[in-house]
């Protein structure tokens, strides 16, 4: 890549992230090419030089936020136990929610769908199919019992995650909220009849992603070790 090619990439991401940003705080409608630039630093020009139009803008950040299987934040395939990659995907899902730009744009894009002229992913389903294929492979290597409902589960699981996360969005509050996503999970793991030996596994993983990324109150989760 030529060093022209490279500052327009960078200039393209740095709109869009302040784009982001603007939607999370503004919403879409009140959302402009002006709000943005200023955010951005940038003319008004090179936004839409760039982006065509706020949909255009709404899809790049939807295409940078989903797989092609419509999962949302998915950390790369991480090739983990089955219980260590369910409680990462809800560590790295969380951070996305919690901090990132773009990951709250989402939220907000989503509860504003109505306004927004073109379709987007359908929320969650990705998700709890990937889960339900993590907790498959669990059964198989003896890490859950045979008999459990895994799509029930995998439901239960994103359930617990989206309704905390819809406290923390309804108070604007999201210190924490990794550590009590994270907690959730765990206690979802065990009341499945995750082994002990996949429990520790789990917590120890997400403990050590946690403070990894400088999480708060990660004693919350170490003090189950």
């Amino acid at each position: 890549m030529g060093i022209r090619e490279e500052q327009r990439r960078r200039t393209r991401d740095s709109i869009l992230v302040a784009a982001a940003t603007e939607f999370d705080v503004r919403g879409y409608q009140a959302t402009t090419y002006s709000s943005i630039a200023a955010r951005a630093g940038v003319a008004k020009s090179l936004v839409s030089y760039h982006f065509a139009s706020k949909t255009d803008i709404v899809q790049a950040i939807m295409d940078v936020s989903f797989t092609q299987e419509g999962v949302f934040a998915a950390p790369p395939d991480l090739d983990q136990a089955p219980f260590d990659e369910l409680a990462l995907s809800t560590v790295y899902v969380a951070l996305q929610e919690q901090s990132d730009p773009i990951g709250r744009a989402v939220l907000r894009l989503e509860r504003e769908a109505y306004l927004i002229d073109i379709e987007l992913p359908t929320p969650y389903i990705g998700w709890v199919q990937r889960c339900a294929d993590t907790l498959e492979r669990a059964v198989r290597v003896g890490d859950a019992p045979a008999d459990i409902d895994v799509w029930f589960e995998a439901q239960l699981m994103v359930a617990g995650f989206v309704g905390l996360r819809e406290l923390a969005e309804s108070a604007r509050h999201y210190e924490g909220f990794t550590a009590r996503a994270v907690t959730n999970a765990l206690d979802r793991y065990r009341s499945l009849g995750a082994t002990p030996a996949a429990l520790t596994s789990a917590t120890e993983r997400a403990v050590a992603a946690m403070r990894e990324a400088d999480c708060d109150d990660i004693e919350r989760i170490a003090a189950r070790l």
